[in-house]
């Protein structure tokens, strides 16, 4: 009875916790607001850490589909466009991320421990609470099964719109593919009120030849 109960301790913790419960509202994909376009730079690394493509695409955001359409797409400043819209109409519908992170989805709450600090922070202005977390979730690593993964990070939630404006991670455990993995997003208050996304950084370093063994970044800059 007392390791069942210890083992839901950390969802009952944070499930009671007023201030990441209003995250959990704002977080919700019916209460955030969509970038009208959205560019993803991506670079390409050797061995060496040396560039060896960059690949550029814009979106745009289209109200009849509720998703982003490809607008132009360029690899190393040549024009890839066609070829980036087929690898989109082959992608599977169940790929398409609803949440900004899959923390905020509360069907993944068992796996998420948060720890508040005593202390505050100041982010663009605003007061926040940080909080340390743990999230454990799964991730297409390939084919076949999803693969168990462990983040570890922090986030700053605003006191007074109970946003979340910065939040920050790494992978702690994971397939033996993955060498290195972080995370870093930017958000706050839209043109409306409501919370969306302005910017996502990441960061993918591969123990295998297939995965990269030089490693990729990807930035995700949301305009208005």
């Amino acid at each position: 009875m007392t390791v069942s109960f210890l083992a839901l301790l950390p969802g009952l913790l944070f499930a009671a916790d007023p201030l990441w419960d209003r995250v959990m509202r704002q977080c919700a994909p019916e209460n955030t607001e969509k970038a009208l376009a959205m560019t993803m730079l991506t670079h390409e690394r050797n061995r060496s850490g040396e560039v060896t493509k960059t690949t550029e695409i814009i979106f745009a955001w289209d109200n009849n589909t509720d998703d982003f359409i490809l607008l132009r797409a360029t690899e190393n400043g040549r024009d890839v466009t066609n070829r980036e819209r087929r690898k989109a109409e082959r992608r599977d519908e169940n790929d398409r991320g609803v949440y900004a992170h899959q923390m905020f989805n509360p069907e993944k709450a068992g796996g998420l421990t948060l720890e508040p600090r005593d202390i505050t922070a100041v982010v663009d202005g605003r007061e926040c609470r940080i909080y340390d977390f743990r999230f454990e979730d799964e991730w297409p690593m390939g084919p076949g099964k999803p693969k168990p993964v462990v983040e570890e990070g922090m986030i700053f939630i605003d006191l007074e719109y109970g946003m979340p404006l910065r939040l920050t991670s790494s992978v702690s455990e994971g397939p033996s593919a993955i060498k290195s993995f972080s995370y870093t997003m930017e958000a706050g208050p839209g043109p409306a009120g409501l919370w969306r996304i302005a910017d996502v950084e990441m960061e993918f370093v591969g123990q295998l030849i297939v995965y990269m063994a030089g490693g990729f970044t990807m930035n995700f800059d949301y305009g208005n």
